[in-house]
C-alpha cells in the first residue's frame, strides 16, 4: 500500500505494524517503512530501499536505488508498504 505524507504540513513519516507471535502471546509494535518511492519525470517510479529487488521491469540505477515500471510498482505495492513524500508547490 502506498502511504503519502506531507512534511510541510507537520506530518511524520508513516509506519507499519509488525506482529510477532510467540506461543499464545503476540508482540505488536510499529516499525518504519523501509521502501521509499517517487514518480519519474517520464513515467515509471524510482524506489529507494535496503532490500534487493529483482524481477521484470526493475532496473538498479545506484546503490539501493531502482527504476521500476508501473506494472512492477503495482506488484511491489501489493506485497509491501511503500512511503512517498508529497511536497506542496
Amino acid at each position: 500500500m502506498l502511504k503519502c505524507y506531507t512534511p510541510e504540513m507537520g506530518e511524520k513519516e508513516p509506519t507499519t505494524i509488525e506482529i510477532r507471535k510467540r506461543g499464545n502471546l503476540a508482540l505488536i509494535k510499529t516499525v518504519p517503512i523501509e521502501i521509499s518511492a517517487m514518480r519519474g519525470h517520464y513515467g515509471g517510479w524510482y524506489v529507494r530501499t535496503k532490500q534487493q529487488l529483482k524481477g521484470r521491469g526493475i532496473r538498479q540505477t545506484g546503490e539501493g536505488t531502482y527504476r521500476i515500471t508501473d506494472l512492477a510498482f503495482e506488484k511491489l505495492q501489493a506485497a509491501n508498504d511503500i512511503k512517498m513524500r508529497c511536497l506542496l508547490d
